[in-house]
């Protein structure tokens, strides 16, 4: 059975969260633009004069590597706010189930 408790708490993350998955999402469409600025730059900083050998460098570089990790962890901050949500969303149902259930007197 989910208590009133835990129904309120997940009803308040819910009303409190929404800015801060909109901001999570935002970050991450932010970060992921920022992918083709950042191979362009490092085939710009190739030394190699055919086209492939630069790009081939400019996935091999610190800062690639450094996007990628900022990608990810954008990625995962989005997704665990996200998840959660969905999570307090089913909790706040089966509450609603089991309510009404109870109000039934399926439940005791």
């Amino acid at each position: 059975m989910i208590s009133f408790e835990k129904r309120d708490a997940c009803l308040d993350f819910l009303a409190t969260t929404d800015e801060p998955l909109a901001a999570a999402k935002s970050y991450m469409i932010g970060v992921e633009d920022q992918k083709s600025t950042v191979l362009s730059m490092e085939q710009i900083e190739s030394k190699h004069k055919a086209i492939g050998n630069k790009k081939a460098d400019a996935y091999t570089t610190k800062a690639y590597f450094d996007w990628c990790k900022k990608h990810r962890e954008s990625v995962y901050d989005f997704e665990l706010i996200r998840n959660r949500r969905i999570t307090a969303l089913l909790f706040v149902e089966c509450w609603r189930s089991e309510n009404s259930a109870r109000t039934k007197g399926l439940i005791l």
